[in-house]
């Protein structure tokens, strides 16, 4: 894999990331600020944030600490 194509991979899923984030982190706050209860499904959005940080913390790790493949041949 070119060195590109890492970082790529490594920008998409930060900016990913990042947005995520946002979007969970607003819902929750306009859940806050309307004095509305935070029900099931703010709970399984947060959940699947949580999950994909992870996700993506594997992917950070992974692409960080891959070697180029070499060939047997």
């Amino acid at each position: 894999m070119s060195d590109s194509s890492k970082d790529g991979i490594l920008a998409a899923s930060g900016s990913l990331m990042g947005l995520s984030t946002i979007a969970v982190g607003l819902r929750f706050w306009t859940r806050r600020r309307q004095k509305l209860r935070i029900l099931a499904d703010d709970w399984t959005a947060g959940l699947a944030l949580l999950s994909y940080i992870g996700a993506s913390i594997c992917v950070f790790v992974s692409e960080l600490y891959s070697h180029p493949q070499t060939s047997i041949l």
